[in-house]
């Protein structure tokens, strides 16, 4: 299934495939590595897979911002505003989305966002990937 193909109205599946991106893969490679080499981490084994998982969140984030850049830089294109959370991986913004879909319409927290961030489009990057949401405007017939 291709990430990009999810209705918005599947929140809750695209929730599930990005904490699995996010999660699993890293943890995945990181056991076939210890694996190849015959690395036994013993009692230290949570805090490495968890450090682990960090720093592969850090460096690919990283590496699709400088790729973005260039891109950017190459077309003369201006870059999408990003979504600054309190939280690592914008973790506040997503707990404040899930929070407020039980509560409100899915769009009324995208609406705030837009507001506050005085703009149509924003990159929203939980967990550090990139989720761009665009503000359309309905203009009514007269």
């Amino acid at each position: 299934m291709n990430m990009l193909s999810i209705h918005p109205s599947n929140f809750r599946v695209r929730l599930i495939l990005d904490l699995f991106s996010a999660l699993a893969v890293p943890s995945i490679i990181l056991k076939l590595i210890l694996r190849l080499y015959h690395i036994d981490l013993g009692r230290c084994a949570p805090v490495v897979y968890l450090a682990f998982i960090f720093c592969w969140a850090m460096s690919k984030g990283a590496y699709a911002a400088s790729q973005q850049q260039e891109l950017a830089r190459q077309l003369g294109a201006k870059p999408i505003p990003s979504v600054v959370g309190k939280w690592p991986g914008n973790l506040d913004i997503l707990l404040k989305m899930t929070n407020a879909f039980k509560t409100s319409y899915v769009l009324d927290v995208y609406l705030q966002l837009f507001e506050e961030y005085q703009c149509t489009t924003l990159n929203l990057r939980i967990l550090w990937a990139d989720n761009v949401s665009r503000f359309l405007q309905v203009r009514s017939r007269q």
